[in-house]
């Protein structure tokens, strides 16, 4: 489960995956949610990857989530939250890497509500696995290295990859991104 708001690039990450998953004899079935390139524009993506075309459904089962990839830490708490319908994750499925950089909502820009990615990345942990949970500002980390914030979702899978939570191989990874 990929989370994000619109313009954080969650079609592409869940493109790549879902084309590198392909390339490698899954059955892919993934379900996506645009939305606008503003903050009230939440985004995600359902992707399931199965080795049997019956078991290749696209959307997760409630808080069945293998690995839940927060691009946005606010909108990755909503997909870990007991009380919503569409919670994807939990302790006892969910690996988790988050974004905890800080992308402003429209009431916290006006003044009237304010939140803390750190302590969202806390609410998101404890819905994990354990040990299964790794978190950093990436857009900070993008801007040092790269110049800008707009690769963060690549920076997201890999280092998702590299934590072992991606079933994928780095040739199917990388010919995916190649041709996104």
């Amino acid at each position: 489960y990929l989370a994000g708001v619109g313009g954080m690039g969650i079609g592409v990450a869940g493109e790549i995956l879902t084309r590198a998953a392909h390339k490698e004899g899954f059955h892919v079935g993934f379900i996506d949610k645009k939305g606008l390139a503003i903050r009230n524009g939440g985004v995600f993506s359902h992707i399931t990857f199965s080795r049997n075309p019956i078991e290749g459904t696209a959307t997760m089962p409630w808080g069945k989530a293998d690995l839940l990839i927060g691009i946005d830490a606010l909108e990755a708490a909503r997909a870990c939250s007991p009380d919503q319908p569409l919670r994807v994750a939990s302790p006892g499925f969910t690996s988790a890497v988050v974004n905890i950089a800080k992308t402003e909502t429209i009431l916290s820009l006006m003044g009237r509500e304010d939140f803390e990615p750190e302590e969202l990345g806390q609410l998101i942990a404890s819905q994990c696995k354990p040990g299964a949970f790794f978190s950093f500002n990436v857009g900070d980390l993008c801007e040092r290295l790269l110049d800008s914030k707009l690769y963060a979702n690549i920076m997201m899978l890999g280092v998702a990859y590299q934590l072992g939570f991606i079933p994928l191989n780095y040739k199917s990874i990388t010919w995916a991104i190649r041709h996104a």
